[in-house]
């Protein structure tokens, strides 16, 4: 799928198009390594998906009726949208053994009925929080098991050798979701939550740009050639259109700067010529160059 098509449709509504993503330069991958990543979902057997148990962290399945247990994690706290005092007295339940397991310390807890809102608020004395990540987007088959762990397995791995420890693991059956899971675990805080190790999801510009940016991001898996899963901060792109080869250069260096002045990492870019010039006003764009950064 040629993203373009949809950023050019935005451009002369003045909207700005973006990728989602994220990133870490360990380099763990190869390029060559990532070719059998970017192929359809992989339907694997049992031999090839063993049953899958993520160390000693808690374990649980959701459903419709238990939705209330799975907490959204954001800065210093977890929080559930429990409809009940009862429903939010077993997410806290469920959870204080999880934070005091994992050195967090307990210290504030508060639930609106009113609202149909609580959170646990914690400390913690290695400046840990916990973070989330929900498998939903990733190209796996939801009607075959195995795919499913083999998914589980690979997002797993990659936390434990980035240094991240899973404290949970959630099996998803719901109405919400197709059948997915979602893990959380530990990271170092950072104020700015896009420069946080964390697990991530970058969308390229167009298919073949995973070279320009594979160096940088510590990949767990790439779907559909164009979806980047990695762990590390938060990875960017922006586009940007130039009339001829001078004017395209110019337009890059005017946005490096840019980036330099925001305070924003430059990590690489790629160029090429469009099959069709884009009219705007009054000028034909023949160039396009996607700019990626970390935020």
């Amino acid at each position: 799928m040629n993203n373009k098509k949809i950023a050019f449709s935005a451009f002369f509504s003045f909207m700005f198009i973006a990728g989602t993503v994220s990133a870490m330069e360990l380099n763990e991958y190869k390029l060559k390594d990532l070719k059998a990543a970017q192929a359809e979902p992989v339907v694997t057997t049992a031999a090839t998906a063993p049953v899958f148990v993520p160390g000693s962290a808690l374990v649980f399945d959701i459903k419709n009726e238990t939705l209330h247990l799975m907490p959204a994690a954001k800065g210093h706290s977890i929080s559930s949208t429990a409809r009940t005092k009862e429903e939010f007295a077993a997410f806290t339940e469920k959870w204080l053994p999880v934070l005091e397991k994992n050195g967090l310390k307990a210290v504030k807890i508060k639930y609106d009925e009113k609202i149909k809102f609580g959170y646990i608020e914690y400390s913690s004395d290695k400046n840990l929080v916990i973070r989330d990540f929900i498998a939903d987007s990733m190209d796996y088959d939801a009607k075959n098991p195995e795919s499913i762990n083999l998914a589980k397995i690979q997002v797993y791995d990659a936390l434990g050798k980035a240094g991240l420890e899973t404290v949970a693991m959630l099996n998803l059956d719901t109405d919400i979701f197709r059948p997915t899971f979602r893990y959380y675990y530990l990271t170092q805080y950072n104020e700015n939550e896009d420069r946080e190790i964390a697990v991530r999801q970058l969308n390229l510009g167009y298919e073949d740009e995973l070279p320009v940016v594979a160096d940088h991001l510590n990949i767990i898996r790439v779907d559909r050639g164009e979806q980047v899963f990695h762990i590390g901060p938060r990875m960017n792109y922006k586009w940007k259109l130039g009339i001829d080869e001078k004017d395209m250069q110019e337009s890059i260096e005017k946005y490096k700067k840019f980036l330099k002045e925001k305070g924003l990492r430059f990590v690489n870019l790629k160029t090429r010529r469009l099959e069709k010039p884009v009219h705007f006003i009054d000028k034909d764009y023949n160039f396009v160059t996607d700019i990626y950064f970390f935020l």
